[in-house]
């Protein structure tokens, strides 16, 4: 099967050549499988939303939590779905399933919204939209999610990694920022091996894990362990936007509190 990602801003949408595709105006039960979708994510919470209502294919592509997030400001920020204006609709048929891609005019109760929408089995598989809506939406999306337990043991990973001075794995999970700040992943590999050898590691605690003094789009996780029997403790730092998490900082050993 063939497929194809389109990026466009801080959307995407996801094309999948399968059996077949059909094109054709708008019908009552493509704008009732919307309804229904939108309806699901105005009454589901963020967690219902991210385990249930997001393909994943999707959630490989964008972090599963800021996609939730997404799908929740569409279905309540502009009001009631009230229907789809003009524009028409494809259906794809592929091994998963049909793909519903809706592109409209989405008709809420307080704005009309140009919006690409793609659904597979009542799940999120793909969007994209304007700049104008990404504008407006950027400040409630960029944000820490409510649920942070996947970040901080994602920090335990990330932690861990940096002690045994696994250069080459922590380099690919590193922001590009990040990775411009240290060099190639050679000249990283060599930095982080000046790290002392560490022969026993104990389990992590947390010390700390909240937003950044400076930049409330950023979590910071401070990790301590037990290092060779003597106490230390890790800086990871997340930062959210455009429905992704990026590692954008780490320190160890860590003196700050």
């Amino acid at each position: 099967m063939k497929t194809l990602l389109k990026l466009m801003g801080l959307g995407a949408v996801l094309f999948f050549g399968g059996i077949g595709a059909f094109i054709y105006k708008f019908s009552a039960n493509e704008e009732a499988n919307v309804r229904e979708f939108l309806t699901k994510g105005k009454e589901s919470s963020i967690a219902q939303i991210r385990d249930t209502m997001l393909s994943p294919g999707l959630k490989k592509l964008k972090d599963p939590n800021g996609l939730a997030l997404f799908v929740k400001q569409l279905a309540t920020h502009f009001g009631d779905f009230q229907g789809l204006k003009g524009g028409s609709f494809a259906q794809d048929f592929t091994a998963e399933g049909t793909v519903h891609k809706i592109d409209s005019t989405f008709r809420f109760a307080k704005a009309e919204v140009p919006l690409k929408l793609s659904l597979l089995n009542g799940q999120l598989f793909g969007y994209d939209t304007d700049a104008k809506l990404w504008a407006e939406l950027a400040p409630l999306l960029n944000v820490i999610p409510e649920d942070k337990s996947s970040y901080e043991k994602d920090a335990e990973v990330i932690a861990r990694l940096v002690i045994e001075r696994k250069g080459d794995e922590l380099y690919g999970r590193m922001s590009e920022s990040l990775q411009k700040q240290f060099g190639t992943q050679k000249e990283f590999a060599t930095k982080l091996a000046t790290l002392p050898e560490a022969k026993k590691i104990e389990p992590f605690s947390i010390v700390r894990s909240s937003p950044n003094a400076e930049d409330k789009r950023q979590l910071d996780v401070v990790l301590k362990t037990q290092v060779d029997g003597a106490e230390k403790h890790v800086l990871v730092s997340w930062a959210f936007e455009g429905l992704s998490c990026y590692l954008i900082a780490f320190s160890y050993p860590y003196k700050g509190k």
